[in-house]
């Protein structure tokens, strides 16, 4: 072994440590090979002190890894690099925080330029913090569902590639009023995307700055509050809004011409006001004494217990019977591969198919979406309910139609009073609601109902 000379060579008259650097790491690294003088001639002294360089070499190239694979991912790796300085730092290695990290700050300030040689600097010794590490622990507290989840990260995304292309450091710091007002201004309105488009990712990103801030991650000020784009108020030419419930016209035609697992949906649906998506997940388990459990939805109001219509008892029973107690009520729906695609996606896509073989499709021109859809059976549920009311019905209020259709009770008028204070609506009141609910009878035109 006293000849052994692997990871050894001669540097004028003395050894040092090189190690090879994989080429996949090379421009993480910044170099082909890591060498570390041992400041001595004999290759025996030199064999008792390599091992102990080698291995921290090879935890370098571990971290490389690391980086190489975010910035794969489209993270940024001088970001992700620098999180692994401050993990060291944090650890008490005084080497890599006094003479180290200077030297790797000016060779990141020679290939990237001073700017984010400074951020690198700052989040390594622990005074900046990274925005995309942060993004993990956000959304798992936050437990979104699905698709609201996707929507999240992808805000986040869209966020981090502009800073990127805009030179701007990826820290929560750099993201200041100014730098947020840039950001919209030209990834939204110089570009003139759709408003709605844009608000739900200024959305995103301003509840990732709000749980910052209670984490202590961000300071008080968020730089997303009053961001918001100006909706654009899409009506027709008789001034109605953009999206509207069905007539009972249209509702006798659907159900007429809807058949099997669509039949289904769409008369429970029209029924009980549930959304496509809530009735997609529904379980045997949600069925349960007369009423429907729906389950975890975009907000707290949306766990809700709904009675079960008359009309669609039997529709209810028969898909409940001989199934276990984990199986889907509607189990002819298939599961869906990607997370972001709910499991009703096919069945609204055949509705919307339905609607124009039956020429229902209502548009207004220039607008990209249809002014009625699954969810016009919804808006149609809670204008029946209204109606019902108006009409004298008796038995529940505007308040437990809220509750029912999965509306908070606190954003509407008298919040305390009639809605965190008296708790939820009896289900007498709730299936009084529900049955107030009768679908027309054929040839029953609009403005006599």
């Amino acid at each position: 072994m006293r000849h052994d000379k692997r990871f050894l060579e001669l540097h004028g008259n003395q050894y040092r440590v090189k190690v090879k650097v994989p080429a996949a790491l090379r421009e993480v690294v910044g170099k082909a090979h890591l060498k570390v003088p041992l400041h001595t001639d004999s290759l025996a002294k030199a064999n008792m002190l390599k091992w102990s360089v080698v291995s921290d070499l090879k935890e370098q190239l571990t971290k490389a890894q690391r980086v190489a694979e975010a910035k794969a991912k489209g993270g940024d790796p001088v970001i992700v690099e620098a999180m692994e300085w401050r993990e060291a730092i944090a650890k008490g290695d005084e080497v890599a925080d006094d003479i180290l990290l200077p030297e790797r700050a000016e060779e990141i300030e020679k290939r990237h330029g001073t700017e984010v040689a400074v951020a690198f600097v700052k989040v390594a010794s622990g005074r900046a913090t990274p925005i995309q590490p942060l993004e993990p622990a956000w959304l798992a507290e936050a437990n979104y569902a699905g698709r609201t989840e996707t929507s999240r990260k992808q805000a986040v995304r869209v966020l981090l590639e502009w800073c990127r292309a805009s030179s701007i450091p990826e820290t929560v710091e750099a993201v200041d009023r100014k730098t947020a007002g840039r950001f919209i201004s030209e990834v939204f309105i110089a570009k003139n995307a759709d408003p709605a488009t844009a608000n739900k990712l200024i959305t995103g990103l301003s509840a990732f700055w709000k749980w910052m801030e209670k984490r202590g991650h961000a300071v008080a000020g968020n730089p997303w509050e009053r961001q918001s784009l100006k909706l654009k108020k899409v009506k027709t030419e008789e001034g109605e809004e953009a999206k509207r419930p069905f007539t009972n016209d249209e509702i006798t035609k659907i159900l007429a011409a809807a058949k099997g697992v669509l039949g289904d949906l769409c008369r429970l649906g029209a029924l009980s006001g549930m959304r496509i998506g809530e009735m997609a997940e529904l379980r045997v388990r949600n069925v349960k004494e007369g009423t429907i459990r729906v389950g975890q939805g975009k907000t707290e109001a949306a766990t809700r217990d709904v009675p079960i219509h008359p009309d669609v008892a039997a529709l209810v029973a028969a898909r409940c019977e001989g199934k276990e107690a984990d199986a889907y009520l509607f189990h002819e729906l298939p599961d869906q591969q990607n997370a972001a695609r709910p499991r009703g996606a096919p069945a609204s896509q055949a509705f919307t198919r339905l609607l124009r073989e039956l020429k229902l499709e209502d548009r207004i021109p220039g607008r990209r979406q249809a002014r009625i859809d699954f969810h016009s059976f919804r808006r149609w549920f809670m204008r029946r309910a209204r109606n019902a009311l108006e009409k004298g019905a008796t038995g529940f209020t505007a308040w437990t139609l809220a509750e029912v259709a999965g509306h908070s009770n606190e954003s509407g008028p008298l919040a305390l009073t009639m809605g965190r204070y008296p708790g939820a609506s009896r289900i007498e009141a709730k299936r009084a609601c529900v049955e107030a609910v009768q679908l027309p009878k054929p040839k029953v035109d609009e403005t006599s109902s």
